[in-house]
């Protein structure tokens, strides 16, 4: 799998984790505290008193039962969470003090450390406990029967005769039996969760508890529902009880639980006992929702790894269209650098044989036209003896004829000197020409003294030194090829003399595997950042596109001090060429 597939399961994976936890959750964002409320009229609402009160008691030790889900109890981190604890937060923002938590196991001993003052306050003890003052009902929950899907109604509590019921001990369900009912027979557990599971499994026919209980239990522990067969007049009241040290705190805490709203109470009721339900049991509708998303990321993941294949496929594709339409042109190139290279040749020898043959016999026949011409200046013919009289009468008249043929001679030789250098120049450009275009050491003499040949005239023309060493290329090296190395090796000679202010330059040749290689190491300026992007780059491009046409490798960098290196690698046989190609 490619790596941007792996980023794109990555992230569907974790949007299937979002779309899980927000089903959960969704509810639970919308109870977050009243942090935000109107401390300022809170403030106003209290009495010089009560002011005095709370600067005097800014610490209030706080009694905990730890196991009362949902009302209150401790978490695996040791963390006092629960429905109470929603009050005690926004009791100790809005007063600004602070809460010593304690932590007990049971009722009656919070009930003992409330009354010995080892405790200030419990925000779960129903009333009545002895001499406390309690704060009005924070929540009310029914007492109701419950019993199996199938069991009867009853009119009420007091109808229950033959009927095996259940109770938790100690629970309010409990302090109403013994008081109001002590006929009833009853058997007690421990918490609610087993009165649940005693009457599912037919150990009892009615178990006694509030509603809101015995729903929490039954949707955390993922039981079936039970049904409710009657309902009582009574209620679990949950009140918060202060010491009587702590009384004058009682009527601030009604402030401050009068201040919130109606919404308010309902969003912490519903985050402690419905939402935190919901958050826990709800599997199925969990696995639904996240059957769907997986369902979902799956088919988007299949319908990716498709496209994917078809994209892989389809650049497969151009690619190979690409490499054989590259190799076709270097093919291109190859024969037309052949082609060129052969019409180079011919070009040179009708230089050599038409120009240059023209040139020698019209510099032999500008030697025989001044040969004769001197020597009829310096014996020029009469016709008769009467001519003759008059030419030495009137060249006595007009001055000396010796001095008169000097002179003329003179301009004439002068004259001839002139055309015979404009010859010499004419052979000299022809023969440069002829070289450029195909070089006879090349072909007479081989790659290696056409390479040294080449060194020789770098070091007339540039008056920088170029050694040559290594050793003799192959006498089996294709025609073809030698042709390229030695353009190539010109045209690294020309780009040295142009850029590198070199004051030496070494030619390395070698051969190995089929392979000739050749270095050019040269002790100039170096290459500059960017060199190869800049527009007059395309002597090494030209090098390069020359090297691989014939499947060979160049590469050029800096030296290891100062300089330059391009090193040069090419199989040197024709069938080398093709078989790698």
């Amino acid at each position: 799998m490619s790596a941007p597939l792996h980023l794109i399961f990555a992230c569907l994976t974790t949007c299937l984790a979002l779309l899980v936890t927000a089903s959960v959750a969704s509810a639970e964002t919308q109870v977050e505290q009243p942090a935000n409320a109107d401390k300022l009229a809170l403030q106003s609402s209290l009495t010089e008193a009560e002011r005095n009160w709370l600067r005097k008691h800014r610490t209030i030790r706080h009694g905990i039962i730890s196991n009362q889900m949902p009302f209150e109890y401790v978490d695996d981190n040791g963390q006092y969470r629960g429905l109470t604890s929603d009050y005690i937060a926004i009791i100790s923002e809005q007063l600004d003090i602070s809460f010593e938590p304690s932590f007990f196991s049971d009722l009656t001993t919070l009930s003992k450390n409330i009354r010995e003052n080892r405790v200030d306050l419990a925000s779960y003890l129903p009333p009545p406990r002895g001499k406390l003052s309690y704060s009005e009902s924070v929540i009310e929950m029914p007492i109701a029967l419950f019993g199996r899907q199938d069991s009867a109604l009853i009119v009420g509590i007091e109808s229950i005769r033959d009927e095996r019921v259940v109770i938790e001990k100690p629970s309010k369900a409990e302090q109403i039996l013994s008081q109001f009912y002590p006929q009833i027979a009853v058997s007690y557990v421990d918490t609610p969760a087993q009165g649940i599971q005693a009457v599912l499994a037919g150990n009892a026919d009615i178990f006694i508890h509030n509603v809101f209980s015995v729903e929490y239990y039954t949707r955390k522990l993922g039981l079936p529902s039970l049904k409710t067969v009657s309902n009582t007049p009574y209620t679990f009241d949950i009140a918060f009880a202060v010491t009587e040290d702590l009384r004058p705190f009682i009527p601030i805490f009604q402030k401050v639980i009068s201040g919130l709203s109606k919404r308010e109470r309902q969003l912490i009721f519903d985050k402690w006992v419905n939402i935190e339900v919901t958050r826990k049991l709800d599997l199925k509708r969990i696995g639904l929702w996240a059957g769907a998303a997986l369902l979902l990321v799956l088919s988007v993941f299949l319908t990716i790894l498709r496209w994917n294949k078809i994209l892989q496929e389809r650049v497969a594709y151009r690619t190979q269209e690409l490499e054989l339409s590259s190799k076709n042109l270097r093919s291109l190139a190859r024969h037309m650098d052949q082609v060129r290279e052969e019409e180079k040749a011919k070009l040179a020898r009708e230089i050599h044989d038409e120009l240059g043959h023209t040139l020698i016999s019209l510099t032999m026949a500008v030697r025989r036209l001044k040969s004769t011409a001197l020597k009829n200046f310096s014996q020029p013919e009469v016709s008769s003896f009467a001519t003759q009289s008059s030419l030495i009468q009137s060249s006595v008249t007009q001055g000396s004829v010796t001095q008169s043929s000097q002179t003329k001679s003179a301009e004439l030789n002068s004259q001839f000197d002139e055309i015979k250098a404009l010859l010499l120049k004419a052979s000299s450009t022809s023969r440069s020409i002829m070289s450029d275009l195909r070089p006879s050491v090349l072909e007479d003499l081989g790659l290696a003294a056409a390479i040294e040949w080449l060194a020789h005239e770098f070091e007339i023309h540039h008056q920088t030194l170029c050694i040559v060493r290594g050793a003799q290329p192959p006498d089996t090296i294709s025609p073809t090829i030698a042709i390229a190395v030695f353009r190539i090796v010109q045209e690294s000679l020309t780009n040295i003399a142009k850029h590198a202010k070199a004051k030496t330059v070494q030619i390395k040749l070698s051969s190995d595997n089929g392979l000739l290689k050749i270095e050019i190491i040269d002790d100039g300026v170096g290459l500059q950042s960017g060199w190869d992007n800049k527009e007059d780059s395309f002597g090494f491009q030209g090098m390069r596109e020359r090297a691989m046409s014939f499947n060979g490798e160049i590469s050029v960098a800096n030296g290891k001090k100062s300089g330059v290196v391009l090193r040069l690698q090419i199989p040197y046989q024709k069938s080398d060429i093709d078989s790698r190609h």
